[in-house]
């Protein structure tokens, strides 16, 4: 049910609150938020379908902007609305942060805090990003975090199906004694260059930030109209070991096996891989990947306090 706090010109911004995100938090939390002045009108979802419909619907009526009331995968959902909205009736984007990673929100320097976050949200003070594509043969979507094929994905595919109890890093821990000894062959191709050789993941990143806080792609940006892939070459267990200690401190771009290239396109070809996006499968390669440079204006805090560190 739509439930509207203002009414005809006042409607300007609907946020979608998926009640079950933050580890089945958010539906309680809201009650605290859904009168506040940032809020025009909002809709509990039921399934992921519900987000990308209540988006399209929101463009639709003239919303200006659109909040995602959860985490990165809610966020995902919604952006999918959205996007499929023709450029000049696209609505901004926002974000209401209460996922286990919220990568997307660090990034951007969003506030980690609700009561920050909305006053924000109420602002509505907004950047152009870009948006990067990810496809399939059987699936496309749009993404505004990374894309992943290897151990990635494979722990993106677990925490989807078996859950994340904490939040940022320690959601996925327990996943990642199951890919230490993850290889598989692949060829990239980007460009008119190729890589060729054993992985142990591949990532494609619209944002600096991964994992719930880390660093993955340091130098990564939405805002320059090109994707970092890293390429993390398959070594032995105790290199992998290796890696998961960098990748905490922000070193891992040292190793000898980690390969960083910035790219607008990317080809991927691996035999039972499959292609995930902010943490949705898309199925099996070979997979496809670009850049839709300034496609999305998204709500951000005002440039004199922005930046990609969470505050």
């Amino acid at each position: 049910m739509i439930v509207s706090a203002k009414s005809g010109q006042d409607m300007e911004t609907f946020f979608i609150v998926n009640p079950k995100a933050g580890n089945n938090r958010m539906g309680s939390i809201w009650k605290s938020y859904q009168k506040h002045p940032a809020v025009s009108g909002w809709e509990f979802t039921t399934s992921a379908e519900d987000a990308t419909r209540m988006a399209r619907e929101a463009a639709s009526w003239g919303m200006k902007a659109v909040v995602a009331c959860g985490g990165d995968g809610t966020l995902h959902h919604v952006l999918q609305g959205v996007m499929a909205c023709r450029h000049e009736k696209r609505p901004a984007v926002g974000v209401f942060p209460c996922g286990t990673a919220n990568d997307l929100a660090r990034s951007l320097g969003m506030p980690l805090s609700l009561k920050r976050a909305i006053e924000v949200l109420k602002v509505g003070n907004t950047r152009t990003v870009d948006v990067g594509i990810a496809q399939t043969q059987t699936r496309k979507c749009f993404f505004l975090v990374a894309a992943f094929v290897g151990a990635g994905a494979t722990i993106a595919k677990l925490a989807n199906t078996q859950g994340k109890k904490s939040k940022g890093l320690l959601g996925y821990l327990p996943y990642i004694p199951r890919v230490v000894r993850f290889s598989s062959d692949v060829v990239i191709r980007f460009g008119e260059m190729s890589w060729k050789g054993s992985i142990l993941s591949v990532e494609v990143a619209n944002v600096r930030l991964g994992g719930g806080g880390i660093p993955v792609n340091p130098d990564a940006t939405p805002y320059d109209g090109q994707l970092d892939m890293m390429i993390i070459e398959r070594k032995g267990a105790l290199d992998t070991l290796r890696l998961l200690s960098a990748l905490k401190k922000g070193t891992h771009n040292s190793l000898p096996f980690v390969h960083h290239r910035r790219v607008t396109d990317a080809v991927i070809l691996g035999s039972d891989l499959e292609l995930a996006a902010d943490g949705e499968m898309l199925g099996a390669l070979p997979g496809y990947i670009s850049i839709k440079p300034a496609a999305l204006n998204f709500i951000v805090p005002p440039a004199e306090t922005n930046s990609e560190n969470d505050f």
